[in-house]
């Protein structure tokens, strides 16, 4: 999707290589549109506290790369501090839905609650229907619309 914002560009000017001990951009070969790191890092975040993917683990010719009891290894270096404004760095593994959220939790929530909304008019529907007294119903109303325009009729001269 965000594609279409990324043109074609090769990654020669932003980490020249005298400052490649400070960034990892130094090793960018291919064009920042071809690029999902970066895509995923230039994507703007709606609140503060926000997590931005930095790669994906896939699988190796349909076979799955990590298994049950598996070991990772992470080696974290401090290139951004965020410690002056307060803030935290974490490492995630983690998977993703179809539409790319954390967890369906909150879908779950808001589908019942609409259902529940439903089954509960629908409840109160039959309620009113069924024991309200006789002016209620619509086929008394009609009558009483039609005497009621019949009285105006007869009283204008």
């Amino acid at each position: 999707a965000d594609l279409s914002l990324f043109g074609p560009v090769v990654a020669q000017n932003f980490n020249p290589p005298e400052f490649s001990q400070y960034r990892g951009g130094s090793t960018v070969t291919r064009p920042l549109n071809e690029n999902e790191r970066f895509i995923s890092w230039m994507r703007l975040a709606a609140r503060p506290a926000f997590r931005k993917p930095y790669a994906r683990i896939g699988t190796n010719n349909g076979e799955i790369v990590f298994r049950a009891g598996d070991v990772v290894s992470v080696a974290v270096h401090n290139r951004f501090n965020v410690y002056q404004f307060g803030g935290t760095k974490s490492f995630v593994l983690t998977t993703l839905s179809w539409y790319g959220g954390r967890h369906d939790g909150a879908g779950y929530v808001f589908i019942g609650a609409g259902l529940a909304m439903i089954v509960l008019a629908a409840m109160l529907a039959t309620l009113v229907f069924y024991t309200s007294g006789p002016y209620a119903r619509p086929s008394c109303l009609k009558i009483k619309a039609r005497a009621y325009a019949d009285v105006s009729l007869i009283g204008a001269k």
